[in-house]
C-alpha cells in the first residue's frame, strides 16, 4: 500500500479513494492506514481523510511494489474522475490527490 500512496499526485486523500484503488474494504484499508499514522508516515487530517508530507510520499514512490507502474496507476484514472466531479468546493484544493502521468 505504501508504494500506491507515493503515486498519488497529492498530500491529502480520502480513506474511500485509497479502498477502490486497493479493491479492499474501507475497514481493512482504515486498519492499513492506521498502522502507518502510527509509525508516523501519515497523518489524519479529519475522519476518514489522510495526509502524507511531500518528502515521504517521495520516498514513497523509490520503494519496490509488486505490481508495475501502469497497474497501480491504471486504477487511478476512473477514480479521481468520478471523485473529481463529487467533491465540493469546500473539499477542493490544490493540495487534493489527483492522477500523476508515467
Amino acid at each position: 500500500m505504501f508504494p500506491l500512496l507515493g503515486a498519488l499526485d497529492g498530500s491529502d486523500f480520502s480513506l474511500s479513494i485509497v479502498a477502490q484503488l486497493l479493491d479492499r474494504s474501507e475497514d481493512e484499508t482504515e486498519r492499513a492506514l492506521e498502522r502507518l499514522a502510527d509509525a508516523q508516515l501519515l497523518e489524519t487530517s479529519a475522519p476518514g481523510r489522510y495526509r502524507i508530507h511531500d518528502l515521504v510520499r517521495l520516498y514513497a514512490r523509490t520503494m519496490p511494489s509488486t505490481s508495475t507502474p501502469n497497474q497501480t496507476l491504471q486504477p487511478l484514472v476512473p477514480v479521481f474522475v468520478m471523485s473529481g466531479g463529487a467533491l465540493s468546493s469546500s473539499e477542493a484544493s490544490p493540495r487534493t490527490a489527483e492522477v500523476s502521468g508515467p
